[in-house]
């Protein structure tokens, strides 16, 4: 029969006291292609049997000596758990309805009176298997849900348990516990002065995690705001050890400048004195609410820093739709710059930039006289790095590097004319101008449908033709050199 090979291995016990009777169930049903049949004559043993090892199906005679079938029948409803089901097929020769009913309501799930047709017995036997089947299918889909849903618990649990450790981390911090304040100068490389200085966090409880971590952390638990704002009143309690010439930049992710907290933070302190550094490391769906925000610091004299530029989210359409007062450039961009002419033409291009909108420009990470030379010559205004002062205790020292004790080259030599092959001063001077105009051009393709841009387009398209012009004359020179 169709279905019954699958049901092969399934585990049939029958009962009847009669041993002809089970014979011939045993024949009829390895004939159908059944192979783990049990008899059983002793109707004493069923429920421990029964309750040892669940078979699939049980075919049980109703008339037999104590205990009969209905004794069996109510004991194993009793005893099966009931989560579980054992399906019992009852096989009796008493047709009254009486009894029917009897065994059905005392938990029997099929009923089949002698003598019986062959494939209505067969066909009985496969549909309560089937049964079986299923509820086994079902009961080990729902252990393994419920497995799932423990994991899920525990692993929430775990979360929920770290959760409650990270809060009161920051909030200990907040009460006034185990933050203090350092100070990185920001330094003129022209002539070396401090011309501000970068408020940065510490964290000195032992087992405190890194800055960066730990303001994720204060994020993670909703406290990202109060944090930072906290942290910015904790540096400006310190303004006043800064020299009087000297600004202030004090770090905010946009929540919070867009939470408008900053900004009453901020409410008494002088903002011309202050610049609010913009540290954003996700992208920023709400830029009209940050702008918001930003113009509020502003109206109070508040500068705008965007910093990491060039890694990140901090890019060009950022620093385009910002009109930051300063940008500093990540120190990605600055490591190796005296190696790498790529590097070089991408920080003269930001110089061009910076010059041209009147924007500071800060290279960040500078940690070697070279690097700085290089700098220098191009003509960054700012820098940041280990090389010129580390972040330290107020108050500042004075910057001490041996470099910044001779003026830059003039802006008008171009870098790379000493000790320079032809491929170099190639690269380094025209090629300089050509990436500048690049960028000014990537800048400005936002708004080419601005009509006040098209001045602007064209001077930069003008700024390109005489630096293509310019590298061909030297091309040239090459050539027949």
């Amino acid at each position: 029969m169709a279905n019954q090979a699958e049901h092969a291995q399934a585990r049939i016990v029958v009962v009847d006291d009669d041993e002809s009777n089970l014979s011939l169930m045993r024949h009829v049903l390895s004939l159908a292609g059944y192979l783990r049949i049990e008899t059983v004559s002793d109707s004493s043993t069923v429920i421990a049997r029964v309750l040892a090892d669940p078979p699939a199906l049980v075919l049980l005679d109703l008339h037999m000596p104590d205990p009969d079938g209905f004794t069996l029948l109510t004991e194993l409803a009793a005893a099966v758990p009931h989560d579980d089901i054992v399906p019992i097929l009852v096989l009796t020769s008493d047709v009254t309805v009486h009894t029917r009913e009897r065994a059905l309501r005392h938990g029997a799930h099929d009923f089949l009176t002698k003598p019986f047709h062959l494939p209505e017995l067969l066909l009985r036997v496969q549909n309560l298997l089937r049964v079986r089947a299923i509820h086994i299918r079902v009961q080990a889909h729902d252990a393994g849900v419920t497995r799932e849903l423990a994991a899920h618990a525990s692993v929430e649990r775990a979360h929920e348990d770290q959760r409650r450790v990270i809060a009161d981390r920051v909030e200990r911090v907040l009460d006034g516990h185990g933050l203090t304040m350092v100070f990185q100068p920001v330094v003129d490389l022209i002539d070396g002065t401090i011309a501000g200085a970068e408020a940065l966090a510490r964290f000195t409880a032992e087992g405190a995690p890194p800055p960066d971590v730990w303001f994720l952390e204060a994020d993670e638990v909703g406290r990202r705001v109060d944090a930072e704002v906290y942290a910015v009143g904790r540096a400006l309690d310190r303004l006043d050890e800064l020299p009087d010439d000297a600004f202030l930049s004090v770090n905010a992710c946009a929540e919070t400048i867009r939470s408008g907290a900053l900004a009453v933070s901020l409410a008494d302190a002088p903002g011309y004195r202050l610049v609010v550094e913009l540290t954003e490391h996700e992208s920023i769906e709400d830029y009209p609410g940050l702008i918001a925000g930003i113009d509020v610091l502003r109206e109070r004299g508040i500068r705008l820093a965007v910093d990491d530029t060039g890694s990140g989210f901090s890019g060009l359409k950022h620093i385009l739709r910002l009109s930051p007062d300063i940008i500093k450039l990540d120190g990605a961009l600055v490591t190796g710059v005296d190696g790498d002419p790529a590097r070089r033409s991408l920080m003269a291009a930001m110089v061009h930039f910076a010059n041209e909108t009147g924007t500071m420009l800060v290279g960040e990470g500078i940690e070697t006289d070279d690097e700085l030379s290089v700098l220098r010559s191009l003509g960054l205004s700012h820098g940041q790095g280990y090389l010129l002062a580390r972040p330290g205790p107020l108050p500042l020292a004075a910057i001490d590097v041996p470099r910044l004790r001779t003026p830059p080259p003039p802006a008008s030599t171009p870098i790379g004319r000493w000790d320079r092959s032809p491929g170099d001063i190639l690269h380094d001077g025209p090629v300089q101008e050509l990436s500048a105009a690049c960028l000014r051009l990537q800048l400005l393709e936002a708004r080419v449908d601005d009509g006040p841009m098209h001045a602007e387009l064209a001077v930069v398209i003008g700024s390109i033709r005489r630096s293509v012009a310019q590298l061909s004359e030297i091309g040239a020179r090459l050539d027949g050199s």
